[in-house]
């Protein structure tokens, strides 16, 4: 990572699979964060990205 520290990327940005995102989400709202933004990324800038969102709703029971 260029101007950057890996480790503190990261610890603030949830990657992987939608239950390791969940995962990154649950553990800033258990740490006390009383918002939690979320951004999925898709291969493409057309590319839809509900099926994503819609994985990670599912893997944070919402």
């Amino acid at each position: 990572m260029i101007g950057g520290s890996e480790r503190l990327a990261r610890a603030l940005v949830g990657m992987g699979t939608a239950e390791q995102a969940a995962a990154s989400v649950t553990a800033h709202l258990d740490a006390g964060a009383d918002h939690v933004v979320v951004q999925v990324a898709v291969d493409a800038p057309t590319d839809d990205p509900l099926p994503n969102l819609r994985a990670l709703a599912t893997a944070l029971s919402l």
